[in-house]
């Protein structure tokens, strides 16, 4: 299948979700980056690369048949050092200030699990937005045409009653405070109806 009707396919899946901004980590594959970048048409876009992945952004341009925009940020890590991951976020971040955090999505799909594993923390960490590209598999490979974009949930919505306990543990101590901070966050990120219960306590 070529890579015209995967992208039909996905857009079709998609449907009019847009993205403000996006961080992709440089790969092997265009496919993912080439698919993300032409259906939700992010305004600000960032790359993390390696040494090896350097011409990632060229190869995904041509793929979906457009130049290299010279507003793309490009961070060149190190695999291995996940505070270097850490730190060339955080500048994207920075540069991105005007941006709320909660409309920056980074794609967890592609780099090595390393970077994948580094970015998930510190987007949970920041209150980023975090995205993955699922598809079906054939003899361990992807089947081109059946991507899907999933929003990974928010551990909260398993996790939230075990921080409501601290929030109350915090709120008997006469940590109030605390007690308030634990619910204003459980608040933002569970779902009703737990959130108003949250946003009441907080």
């Amino acid at each position: 299948m070529d890579f015209s009707e995967q992208l039909r396919l996905f857009r079709e899946r998609v449907g009019d979700r847009r993205a403000t901004a996006l961080i992709l980590t440089g790969t092997g594959q265009t496919d993912t980056a080439a698919l993300l970048l032409a259906a939700l048409q992010p305004q600000r876009v960032a790359f993390l690369l390696t040494p090896e992945t350097s011409t990632f952004p060229e190869r995904v341009a041509q793929q979906i048949g457009q130049s290299p925009d010279l507003n793309w940020l490009r961070k060149t890590v190190s695999y291995t050092d996940i505070n270097q991951v850490y730190r060339e976020l955080r500048a994207i971040i920075e540069e991105w200030s005007a941006v709320p955090r909660a409309d920056i999505l980074v794609d967890l799909t592609g780099g090595t699990k390393m970077m994948s594993v580094g970015l998930a923390k510190a987007a949970y960490v920041l209150g980023l937005g975090t995205i993955y590209i699922e598809s079906d598999y054939q003899q361990n490979r992807p089947v081109p045409g059946t991507q899907r974009l999933l929003d990974p949930p928010d551990p909260y919505e398993v996790f939230g009653d075990l921080e409501a306990n601290e929030a109350a543990r915090a709120f008997n101590a006469h940590d109030y405070p605390s007690a308030a901070r634990i619910y204003a966050d459980l608040a933002r990120r569970v779902p009703e109806p737990d959130r108003a219960t949250y946003a009441a306590l907080a």
